[in-house]
């Protein structure tokens, strides 16, 4: 087969066909052997330490990815506890927004980054006590990403003047501006 045996301490060639005429025909006995592969203490070490790292890495990573998906779920969850509570607990100072506008729900519509968002700001005592979303046209994961941080701070703050969410400009900006379309249609 022209494999250079004498050159090499274990033999993993493409060309070894397992044939083992090498070893019958080698000229020196017990030169040639197969089987189980010998390897000394250092080499079995350096082995286990490899094993053993790519574990912890292995683990290390399926442990960051479970964290990661629970964040996301807490966070979730902390969005419609924060949507659930009354305004009237989060807010005590003077309505900004919302003065002079009487109770009832308000339908607004903006543009958004891939077209029409349309809002509904529910207004009782003359605060802004809930606003749902009833259309969109952007992609579902970023206008999520600034439906929960804008429709959250605009409640809290009773104020239109809030930041956009980094990342999810044209979708915040959508919402913010169909909550101020049907805050001034209602006036």
């Amino acid at each position: 087969m022209n494999i250079k045996v004498s050159n090499i301490k274990n033999l993993r060639d493409p060309q070894c066909i397992n044939c083992f005429q090498c070893i019958s025909s080698c000229p020196v006995e017990k030169v040639l052997s197969y089987g189980k592969i010998k390897i000394n203490k250092e080499e079995r070490k350096r082995y286990i330490i490899i094993l053993i790292t790519i574990i912890i890495l292995a683990f290390g990573l399926l442990g960051y990815n479970n964290l990661i998906k629970n964040k996301l779920s807490n966070e979730t969850n902390l969005l419609s506890a924060k949507e659930s509570v009354a305004v009237t607990n989060i807010y005590e100072g003077d309505p900004k927004v919302a003065k002079g506008i009487s109770d009832g729900s308000y339908t607004g519509s903006s543009d958004g980054f891939k077209g029409k968002t349309v809002v509904k700001a529910i207004i009782k005592d003359e605060m802004i006590t809930d606003i749902e979303i009833v259309s969109y046209d952007d992609d579902k994961i970023w206008f999520d990403r600034a439906k929960k941080s804008i429709l959250v701070n605009i409640i809290e703050n009773q104020d239109t003047d809030i930041d956009i969410v980094a990342g999810a400009t044209h979708s915040s900006v959508g919402i913010k501006n169909s909550v101020i379309d049907a805050l001034e249609g209602a006036k």
